[in-house]
């Protein structure tokens, strides 16, 4: 009797291919997932994203509201919405443990 038994690993974690490369520090973090080893649970995980509105995306909002004219004030509020104004928070998704973060308008 031949069986095949699967590696255990929970639902939520996508399979990562054996060639890809492990990246290292916090400064390689970037607007896409990360492959790494979790620094917490000790697992090879392809990091989770959230976005999230950060400083720098209010500070551009209020910059647009007193340059601009009156008549395109709801154009001020397009970068609330704009994945590419907003930070990017890395997590594994395996421990939930925050493991870094990048944000776009201060490099």
């Amino acid at each position: 009797m031949d069986t095949c038994i699967a590696d255990p690993q929970p639902a939520s974690i996508p399979p990562v291919p054996p060639n890809l490369p492990v990246t290292g520090p916090a400064e390689e973090f970037g607007d896409a997932p990360v492959v790494m080893m979790c620094p917490h649970c000790q697992i090879r995980i392809v990091t989770s994203l959230k976005y999230v509105r950060g400083t720098m995306t209010y500070a551009t909002v209020f910059f647009l509201l007193v340059s601009l004219i009156p008549w395109v004030v709801c154009a001020c509020f397009l970068p609330l919405f704009l994945k590419p104004m907003m930070d990017v928070e890395h997590s594994c998704p395996n421990c939930g443990s925050h493991l870094g973060s990048y944000k776009p308008l201060r490099n």
